[in-house]
């Protein structure tokens, strides 16, 4: 699939009863839960596990 500015979903978008967020399939890993102020959860994003670009 294409790649592009609007190709996700913001994180306002996703519901307050949620503890953790986990992002997938992304480049960068951001291993340690970071937290959303407004949203009041946690959002990891572990990362690939191989290099998948140049």
């Amino acid at each position: 699939s294409k790649h592009g500015a609007t190709n996700y979903i913001p994180e306002q978008f996703l519901d307050d009863f949620l503890d953790l967020v986990v992002w997938g399939h992304e480049h960068e890993c951001k291993i340690a839960p970071v937290r959303n102020e407004q949203q009041l959860f946690y959002v990891t994003q572990p990362g690939s596990s191989v290099v998948t670009s140049l």
